[in-house]
């Protein structure tokens, strides 16, 4: 059956010399594959590879079937273009990272649930880091906790927080414990200054809890590459 859904592409994998398959989080559907026929080829029904690029936010004409395992998109294109994102070799790093986050979870997340509000959330979200100018490690903390509470997951509100990041040795946790609940850009943060040195440590006690439901995020944690973000 033909349906249009909004989507995030998560990846993209090479298959034949045409062909995709690209992971997508659907607001329809969850996590899906789709085989993408007619990349990089010539006519008109061609599709650009780029559409497929990790946190893309795009409109898909699909062909679902419950009992497959790769479904079929027939049409793609960009939803709302990005200023920033699609071009700032800082923020590509970001995507990196939060695509591979997401792909890990939404994959031992298989649930597929119509009208999913997490969908809402990772898109609002996007566009929020797509306005930024800076405080980019800040906007990728606060994104993990944000996510963290559309999951289910019991990371605590700011008191409980608060004694938690004290337990975890985490230095000077209350300008970290503030920031944490506040919107994207919210007048009320603390300055980056204060808050990039406890950045890193804190997101570290944060992908911990994440590993109690999601062991598979240890990969990220432990990579040392992340580091560098911060």
């Amino acid at each position: 059956m033909i349906h249009k859904t909004k989507a995030i592409a998560l990846a993209r994998i090479p298959f034949k010399e045409h062909t995709l398959i690209v992971k997508a989080y659907t607001e329809l559907f969850g996590l899906q594959s789709y085989i993408v026929h007619g990349v990089r080829s010539a006519g008109k029904k061609r599709m650009n590879p780029a559409l497929f690029e990790p946190l893309q936010l795009l409109d898909m004409v699909v062909y679902h079937k419950k009992t497959r395992e790769i479904q079929r998109l027939t049409e793609a294109r960009i939803c709302k273009p990005y200023q920033s994102l699609s071009h700032e070799a800082d923020k590509q790093i970001y995507l990196l990272v939060m695509a591979e986050l997401l792909l890990r979870i939404t994959e031992a997340y298989d649930e597929q649930r119509p009208l999913d509000p997490r969908f809402r959330f990772l898109s609002d979200s996007l566009y929020a880091f797509d306005a930024l100018r800076d405080g980019y490690s800040i906007f990728f903390f606060q994104f993990c906790v944000k996510l963290s509470q559309h999951l289910g997951l019991a990371i605590g509100r700011r008191p409980e927080l608060h004694a938690r990041l004290e337990a975890a040795q985490i230095t000077n946790p209350t300008p970290i414990a503030k920031t944490l609940w506040t919107a994207y850009q919210s007048p009320y943060q603390p300055s980056p200054a204060l808050l990039q040195p406890y950045l890193y440590p804190a997101l570290q006690f944060l992908l911990k809890e994440y590993e109690k439901t999601y062991p598979q995020l240890a990969k990220i944690r432990k990579n040392p590459y992340l580091k560098d973000l911060f």
